[in-house]
């Protein structure tokens, strides 16, 4: 039977490394945020551009993470 990754519900050992995935992927994505952040001072010319990819980073990860927790409470043991 082939993957749809639509397919519901998953297995729990599927959807606990997703929300793991997704738990590390923003808290990296917010260490970066930070770091952009941190490079105001010396006015880079492309750094409006990295600091909105930076913001839009960390949104997607909280969304993505939302959904896996949500994959989680529906998965089957």
């Amino acid at each position: 039977m082939p993957y749809d990754k639509y397919a519901d519900p998953i297995p729990k050992s599927n959807a606990r490394a997703q929300v793991a995935f997704w738990t590390m992927d923003l808290h990296l994505s917010i260490k970066y945020l930070e770091k952009v952040k941190s490079y105001k001072k010396y006015n880079f010319k492309f750094f409006n551009k990295t600091l909105t990819t930076a913001e839009a980073d960390v949104a997607h990860s909280e969304k993505e993470l939302l959904k896996a927790q949500k994959k989680l409470d529906e998965s089957y043991d």
